[in-house]
């Protein structure tokens, strides 16, 4: 990687993406963004170095980039925007990077400094959805991991599995699934064996944030999304796995369903505006908001996100060897990402324990139904911290 080129390609991209040009700012009673224009954040190294995002460690900004040997990696504060959104700002990047570099690259559709900014492109897309009518998908409280706290600073384990993503759409079609409801039973499946004991009648749940943009069309790309769950018990496990896949495939359509999703999205960003708008110092919020991640949490075992197939123009196709995300497990012990690219499913399994039992009873469980999936590597990951 050419250090210089991608610090230009960084601030050519950011021009397009004022969005992201913001730090961070507060008072008595609340955080803010401001705009900044200082150095844009690029760095060497190779990801592990632990920043304060919001600090000089980023140049006050909330992501940063960073870059070794064949090598790039980004940081970003998930406020401000969700995977989708930021693969349009590394798309931007990367199709910079090239131009720069004296590629011919075509742009296909990616946002470039050649197109013009949209105001929708930084809305907060929830707030213009009406809050739909809806019965409501009970939730119920989930088997925890014990031992799982975000004290002491904790970092993460990744283990990456690998699989022909051919493979598994064939066998997916087979049984009328999705990559989701079909990986979901099978590593909740090596959850329960790893963790609960026969007694334990609380359900494993997976919580899946469903992108409403399919739903709800927008250019945002700022967080738009709504959450699912995908529940796995004792009962389930006596089943046959068809039968198993019908039964989450009906309660993952019921809560896929847009009044659902509207009805989701809309409360959690009414309930957070009304709690930003009370008159609490700043202090007492934030204090608020912990305690309601921390119930919120109790409905979740772990995290699984499909960013599904992600596709490039063949001229920046044929310079991109891998692209994939790793989500931070936060206050859960594994979270799940999942990207397809270059007809390779990788599969980011980010957890609290070194232990990687769980996952080698996952990749046992996808070899019989002969998916050829492996573990490619495993290694620490550290989230950044966000100053003060």
């Amino acid at each position: 990687v050419d250090g210089a080129a991608l610090e230009k390609a960084a601030g050519e991209t950011l021009g397009r993406f004022p969005q992201m040009a913001v730090g961070l700012a507060w008072d008595k009673s609340n955080y803010f963004y401001i705009p900044i224009d200082l150095p844009v954040p690029v760095f060497p190294g190779d990801g592990t170095t632990v920043r304060a995002m919001g600090t000089d460690d980023t140049n006050g900004y909330l992501f940063c980039i960073t870059y070794k040997d064949d090598t790039i990696h980004a940081d970003w504060f998930h406020s401000l925007a969700d995977g989708i959104g930021f693969l349009a700002f590394l798309k931007s990047l990367l199709y910079h990077y090239f131009r720069i570099l004296g590629l011919s690259v075509e742009a296909d559709g990616i946002r470039t400094s050649d197109t013009e900014f949209e105001a929708e492109e930084a809305e907060d897309a929830v707030m213009k959805i009406d809050l739909a009518d809806g019965n409501g998908y009970p939730r119920v409280p989930a088997f925890r991991v014990p031992g799982v706290t975000t004290q002491g600073d904790p970092e993460d384990t990744v283990v990456q599995i690998r699989l022909p993503f051919s493979k598994l759409h064939g066998i997916v079609k087979d049984y009328q699934a999705s990559p989701v409801t079909f990986i979901c039973p099978l590593f909740s499946s090596a959850v329960r064996e790893k963790h609960c004991t026969a007694e334990e009648e609380r359900p494993v749940i997976a919580s899946v944030p469903v992108n409403l943009r399919p739903y709800f069309p927008s250019k945002t790309t700022r967080c738009f999304i709504a959450g699912a769950g995908i529940p796995y018990d004792q009962k389930m496990a006596n089943l046959s796995f068809g039968d198993i896949l019908d039964i989450e495939k009906g309660l993952l359509d019921f809560q896929t369903q847009a009044h659902e999703l509207a009805r989701d999205a809309k409360r959690t960003a009414v309930e957070t505006l009304q709690l930003l708008d009370a008159d609490l110092p700043i202090e007492e919020k934030c204090s608020l908001v912990r305690a309601s991640i921390e119930q919120t949490s109790k409905q979740t075992t772990y995290v699984i996100t499909n960013m599904g197939r992600v596709d490039l123009p063949f001229s920046l196709e044929q310079h991109v060897k891998e692209l994939y995300p790793c989500l931070p497990t936060a206050v859960n012990p594994f979270t799940l990402a999942l990207v397809s690219y270059r007809g390779e499913l990788v599969l980011n399994v980010a957890q609290r324990s070194p232990d990687t039992g769980v996952c080698e009873r996952f990749v046992e469980l996808l070899n019989g139904f002969d998916i050829p999936a492996e573990i490619s590597k495993v290694y620490s990951f550290h989230t950044m911290r966000y100053g003060e």
